[in-house]
């Protein structure tokens, strides 16, 4: 057996430490700096915790608001923000030229179409009533979007300050050939009808609030928000919503609704 030799062995050398001296100044002190002040350009990811913007309560765009706008394209799409007022007077001379067959009653106070192009918009709806008429009282507020051959995403919020009042709308959403995906303010209390020979889909938070009357010949009519408040008044006269195809589906949801995206097979079969 081989016994080391202890007298080799030496101990193990760590760092050397030096003791400060009595004539050395102690070491300066810097405060930690603040942070960064966060910019509008810093990226900045949605924490969990903090809820995310809800549907009337969404940023106004500042923009100009518009009346008896009139946007119609043969390839180019429609893409943007429009905030509508119906209450706006636009110079007569000023306003589009009304399709044939049209009256001043048919005048869309929004409308938003392309002949072969994509249309994707988002609409701000502002507060307020337009005078009324001898003839037909508050007139509604219309809106069209649609496209012939191409798919129609739209967006409708409206903005409200509480104490104006507000014309009932018809917001309409149509194509011929493709498909249509509405969102609708989670405030809407109303008449929904969905016609297409295709696949018509209420999201799941929608469909709780919904009252289905029927469904015949590739037309389905339906209530949301509370069916009482319809009464014995006769025919409907408050806000409505049509979304319309004929070789396309349809899908309709709340403007901020959180929808989990789906699998393949759920895109395919439009589920």
């Amino acid at each position: 057996m081989i016994v080391p030799d202890e007298t080799e062995r030496k101990p193990a050398e760590g760092p050397e430490i030096k003791t400060p001296s009595k004539d050395e100044p102690p070491p300066t002190y810097s405060p930690p700096h603040p942070p960064a002040a966060r910019t509008d350009s810093d990226p900045q990811q949605p924490s969990q915790s903090s809820p995310q913007p809800q549907d009337n309560h969404a940023t106004l765009p500042k923009i100009k608001p518009c009346n008896y706008l009139s946007l119609t394209r043969e390839v180019n799409s429609v893409k943007g923000v429009f905030v509508l007022d119906p209450t706006l007077r636009i110079p007569s001379s000023f306003l589009p030229p009304l399709e044939i067959g049209e009256t001043e009653q048919d005048r869309k106070n929004l409308k938003l179409v392309s002949s072969h192009g994509t249309v994707d918009v988002n609409i701000f709806l502002l507060a307020g009533k337009p005078p009324e008429s001898v003839e037909t009282g508050t007139p509604r507020t219309t809106i069209l979007v649609g496209s012939y051959n191409g798919n129609v995403t739209a967006r409708l919020r409206v903005h409200s300050s509480g104490t104006t009042e507000r014309a009932p709308y018809h917001f309409q959403v149509s194509s011929t050939n493709s498909n249509l995906t509405v969102h609708i303010p989670r405030d809407f209390h109303g008449v929904l009808t969905l016609a297409t020979r295709s696949n018509s889909v209420l999201s799941r938070e929608l469909s709780a609030h919904t009252t289905v009357f029927s469904e015949m010949d590739n037309v389905r009519r339906c209530f949301i928000g509370d069916l009482s408040m319809w009464g014995d008044s006769g025919d409907w006269t408050g806000d409505e919503i049509t979304a319309e195809t004929q070789n396309g589906r349809v899908k309709v949801q709340f403007v901020d609704e959180s929808v989990k995206s789906k699998g393949f097979l759920g895109r395919v079969l439009g589920l």
